[in-house]
């Protein structure tokens, strides 16, 4: 079964030995402190590795951006907003040559149409695989941990935990990644996994 975000709260906040909460809104210390930074742990590592189910293929028709105001270097743009909660771009026609660029809210390349895959913000904690919600709540405990108890040196040992939670996710194929030969076949041997960065 998902996990609820009280319920993911609860797991970070048991891994720094804090009291757990019964209300999003529970005004307790360690309520207001998880609260306030889940958001941004949330996107953060939303947007910094391509998980599977954040990732969105769609196909854009840019228009001309000649005689705008907008980028010369480029000869065709699109809004971000046609881009529904994009974190980031991931990947673009799936040919790392194609050129574009986002400034200014913009998204602009001098070819159209293109498939984009882009990583999108989740809200739903109900979408979350399991392998996201362990590394989630560890990355949440790393954030709130210094504040709750005052100790610099969980943090560091949570930090090492989220190394290797992430690493089980990519072993277990909750994070997409470039090609990689033998990837079906991969080992669950910690020992042996590799990583590459997106």
């Amino acid at each position: 079964m998902a996990a609820s975000n009280v319920e993911i709260v609860n797991l970070a906040l048991s891994k720094v030995g804090s009291a757990t909460i019964a209300d999003w809104n529970e005004a307790t210390k360690e309520g207001r402190t998880a609260t306030a930074v889940f958001t941004n742990v949330r996107e953060w590592l939303q947007e910094r590795y391509p998980w599977n189910f954040c990732l969105i293929r769609t196909s854009l028709t840019l228009g001309s951006s000649t005689g705008t105001n907008y980028s010369n270097e480029y000869a065709y743009y699109t809004a971000l907003t046609n881009l529904s909660n994009m974190l980031r771009v991931y990947e673009v026609d799936n040919n790392p040559l194609v050129s574009y660029a986002i400034e200014n809210d913009n998204f602009y390349s001098s070819t159209t149409p293109l498939v984009v895959r882009y990583i999108k913000k989740i809200t739903d904690p109900t979408l979350f695989p399991p392998a996201f919600t362990n590394c989630f709540a560890v990355a949440l405990a790393m954030e709130i941990a210094p504040i709750l108890t005052g100790d610099w040196n969980t943090r560091i040992v949570l930090k090492n935990e989220l190394k290797m939670e992430v690493q089980q996710a990519y072993l277990l194929n909750a994070i997409e990644g470039r090609t990689r030969i033998g990837k079906g076949a991969q080992s669950l041997d910690l020992a042996e996994a590799t990583w590459q960065n997106p």
